[in-house]
Order: structure tokens, then C-alpha cells, then sequence
């Protein structure tokens, strides 16, 4: 990709473009994920789908970091050497296990620990946000699952933690119970 062609764009947005781009070339599908598993199961059975923020409200959440934490985002995607591709090839396959302890050493503690201020915008905010959207939800009539991303789901601030915190009870499906 031509230098010149991301010059224009916010280091946030060139900092995803150019994490994506090895896992695209390993051969990692965007389309076959657990969560568009689970949204053809959920149309196949005729279920509403909700989203539990937009992207419109996630482009916001990382155009508002400041630019040195955009900057900083951008470094350490271009200076990787690879090893994100493998770290979530890791963590697909304790994803898979249920290991969650392998989930955070490969996906979280990194960027808890490296980039605190990132971690609590990217995870720590949204999981909270999330957990009063379903609080709010579950309010309602009927019965509602709640699938997100694996790294909103390990240790303090989690949307269980959150969710906890409400009062309210929450477990992973078995792989086994999975679509």
C-alpha cells in the first residue's frame, strides 16, 4: 500500500488497516466469526438482532482518543513483526478450549499493561456502556443472547464483571451448545 494513499487518513484508522491486512493474508475470513455464526442462526430462526453500539459509535470512540494514543496504536501495529497473527491464532484456539486465562495473556495484558488508557477506552468504557444497554434490554419481555468479542469477557471490567455488578447473571455457552 502506497505510503501517499494512508497520509490523509487518522493513525487510528491506519493502525486497524494495517493490523488486518496479515491476518486477511493468512487466510482469516472476516465473514466466518462466531458472531456472523451467530447472526445466520439468529435469522434462520426469525430473531431480531441488536447491536450493542454502531460503528458509527465505535469510529467515534477511536477518531476521540488523543493523537498521541493514536500515534502510539499505529507504532506498535507497524513495528509487530508478525507476532499479532500468531498471538490470535493462540487465542482462536483458547477461544475454542474456553481458556480464558490464554485469551488475556495473548490479547489483553499487552495492551492493559502497555497502553492503559487504550485499554479502558477500547474495553473497559465500551464494556460498561454495553452492560447498561443489556440491563436495559433484559427489562423487556422474552429471552435475549448476548454474543461479544472474547476479549470483553476476562477479569475486572468485563461485561460479566459489569453485568455483576447490576445484579445480573450471565455464562458462555459450551461449544458444545454453540450454533
Amino acid at each position: 500500500m502506497p505510503p501517499a494513499q494512508l497520509e490523509p487518513l487518522k493513525p487510528w484508522f491506519v493502525a486497524l488497516t494495517l493490523a488486518v491486512l496479515p491476518l486477511q493474508q493468512a487466510g482469516h475470513d472476516p465473514n466466518a466469526g462466531a458472531d456472523m455464526r451467530l447472526r445466520a442462526a439468529a435469522v434462520a430462526d426469525g430473531d431480531a438482532i441488536r447491536g450493542l453500539e454502531s460503528f458509527a459509535e465505535q469510529f467515534a470512540l477511536l477518531d476521540a482518543l488523543p493523537e498521541a494514543l493514536q500515534i502510539d496504536m499505529l507504532v506498535q501495529t507497524v513495528e509487530d513483526d508478525g507476532e499479532a497473527l500468531a498471538r490470535m491464532e493462540r487465542a482462536a484456539a483458547a477461544w475454542a478450549r474456553g481458556d480464558l486465562q490464554t485469551i488475556d495473556a495473548e490479547l489483553l495484558h499487552e495492551l492493559r499493561t502497555g497502553s492503559p488508557a487504550l485499554y479502558e477506552a477500547m474495553l473497559t468504557r465500551r464494556n460498561a456502556a454495553w452492560a447498561e444497554r443489556i440491563a436495559t434490554l433484559l427489562q423487556g419481555a422474552g429471552t435475549h443472547h448476548v454474543a461479544v468479542g472474547a476479549g470483553h469477557l476476562i477479569g475486572a471490567g468485563s461485561v460479566q464483571d459489569h453485568l455483576q455488578q447490576r445484579g445480573i447473571a450471565s455464562r458462555r455457552l459450551a461449544p458444545e451448545d454453540e450454533p
